[in-house]
């Protein structure tokens, strides 16, 4: 039944409702819930928002960074494994990485440095929403790039 309700519901125009509440007229239109969604985003300067975690110095200092303190494998070096991991994680409010787990696996050596290195990133600017710093969630792809 629902199935059959839904394409019809989704095809309707915004409707205007008016009713009867203690003798005084109630008008409730669409606009109303457009209105409601607007004030999420709003463009007068209030700090309502979502802000995400970022690396002091930029994208360029954090891949430097990586590049730094990654040790490639040596066994997945001689084999000639490379590949992108990529590493999900939570950059607490206190800055620190913390519940690293691995998305996407490509050898259990490149693996498990991959969430070694990210695990030595500490230092981040936390996350905030709505101006109050917080704890999200973050991916990052360690590339391994094997040397011909």
């Amino acid at each position: 039944m629902l199935r059959h309700v839904l394409p019809l519901l989704l095809a309707l125009p915004p409707m205007v409702v008016v009713a009867q509440d203690g003798g005084m007229p109630v008008r409730q239109d669409a606009d109303r819930g457009q209105a409601l969604f607007d004030q999420g985003f709003r463009t007068d300067g209030d700090d309502r928002s979502t802000v995400p975690p970022s690396w002091p110095g930029g994208t360029e200092a954090l891949v430097r960074t990586v590049r730094e303190r990654m040790r490639y494998p040596a066994e997945a070096l001689a084999a000639g494994v490379g590949g992108r991991v990529v590493v999900a994680f939570t950059v607490t409010v206190e800055g620190m990485p913390g519940s690293l787990r691995v998305l996407r696996p490509v050898h259990p050596l490149l693996d498990a440095e991959a969430l070694r290195v990210v695990g030595t990133l500490t230092g981040w600017v936390p996350g905030s929403r709505n101006g109050v710093p917080t704890a999200m969630r973050m991916h990052l792809p360690v590339l391994f790039e094997p040397s011909p």
